[in-house]
């Protein structure tokens, strides 16, 4: 027959009107207007992604600008630090100096017999609070009590300094946690960045090479009109039987195996027009109504396949198989096998089945029994 001597026209041929192959040319024209209209977004989201990874990668190199400076601010106010130390050191020698002196001060002013002078100064307080005693030393010259005087000036003044430059310090640590805290995040920002620029860039070369099936599917489709219009004449009509349109929410599964891709639409904006199970390879596919074979053979996309025609337009497709049990033109049974499951058409084994009126593809769960 045409179906089994032209297997390369299409899996429909047997069942559809040339009206129908127009109408389902139409519908593949639709699917793949809306995968280009989706890569034109994804690639406008790309762009976006793009943009934002740059801000985040610019964010960095800014980042790790301000932490330099920072290190270098800090680098800069230890440096005076040690300077004003060693500067407190010589004016701790010099105070040392001092103290000798007051103490020959001290001792003139003991053998005059002011005791109290002395006790005063030589209570034990220490040489950095000796300026506080100036006020007790009333006989001191007062070349004496101004040398003193501006001694304790500067003294305060630098250790004012050092409690300025360890505050100032304290903050330079803070601001070097923030900023380290700022990297971090936005080091796991980039990081985000590229994993979501990745998983975009797989998505749309996934969604090109779909686009390209969805274009090799309108030229077999369109090809299929064509030659239905010459064929469909000849084309002998399925033999009666039980009205498939019964059976719905009935049929048995083709095989006993999970599903692993339902019928519609996914997340990923890819449309399935069946189930796909995850039969094991060599698995045996099984009728799932009774109806004529009118196509048996090797289908580009959906590997060995055979297609059943059930009358009144209903046909059901069992693609990706291993090997192909029945040819075109046998009658079947319900429960027959019709094919073994495999690797026909992708890597993994699995069975691909579909159920269609007039070209129009259904929901095969809506016809199995649960």
């Amino acid at each position: 027959s045409l179906l089994a001597s032209a297997p390369t026209l299409g899996a429909e041929q047997a069942a559809q009107t040339p009206e129908q192959a127009k109408q389902q040319l139409a519908a593949a024209q639709s699917a793949i207007d809306e995968v280009q209209t989706w890569l034109l977004k994804a690639n406008a989201q790309q762009s976006n992604e793009e943009k934002r990874l740059q801000n985040a990668v610019v964010a960095l190199a800014n980042s790790a600008r301000e932490l330099e400076g920072l290190a270098e601010q800090r680098r800069s106010l230890e440096g005076k630090l040690d300077e004003l130390q060693r500067l407190i050191s010589g004016q701790e020698s010099a105070l040392v100096a001092r103290e000798q002196a007051l103490g020959d001060v001290m001792r003139a002013l003991h053998k005059q017999g002011d005791m109290s002078l002395a006790r005063a100064f030589l209570s034990g307080q220490g040489p950095t609070n000796a300026a506080r005693q100036l006020n007790y030393l009333s006989r001191i010259t007062a070349a004496q009590r101004a040398t003193l005087t501006l001694y304790k000036q500067a003294l305060d003044e630098l250790i004012q300094s050092q409690l300025q430059i360890e505050s100032q310090r304290q903050e330079l640590v803070r601001v070097q946690a923030r900023s380290a805290a700022a990297q971090e995040k936005r080091v796991a920002e980039t990081q985000e960045r590229e994993a979501a620029l990745a998983a975009l860039t797989t998505s749309i070369k996934t969604q090109r090479g779909e686009l390209e099936q969805l274009e090799m599917d309108k030229a077999g489709i369109q090809q299929l009109v064509e030659q239905l219009e010459l064929a469909m004449r000849r084309i002998p009509a399925p033999e009666a039987g039980t009205r498939f349109a019964s059976m719905k929410g009935k049929l048995s599964a083709p095989v006993k195996a999970s599903i692993h891709a339902r019928f519609g639409t996914d997340s990923n904006g890819v449309s399935r027009q069946g189930l796909t199970f995850d039969a094991n390879s060599g698995e045996s596919v099984l009728a799932v109504h009774s109806g004529r074979v009118v196509f048996a053979d090797w289908l580009r996309g959906a590997g060995l396949l055979v297609i059943v025609d059930h009358g009144d337009s209903y046909m059901t497709l069992y693609g990706n198989n291993e090997s192909l049990e029945v040819t075109a033109g046998v009658s079947i049974e319900a429960g027959e096998v019709v094919a073994s499951a495999g690797r026909g058409a992708g890597e993994n084994a699995g069975l691909h089945f579909e159920i269609r009126k007039g070209g129009i593809a259904l929901n095969p769960e809506a016809w199995l029994s649960k």
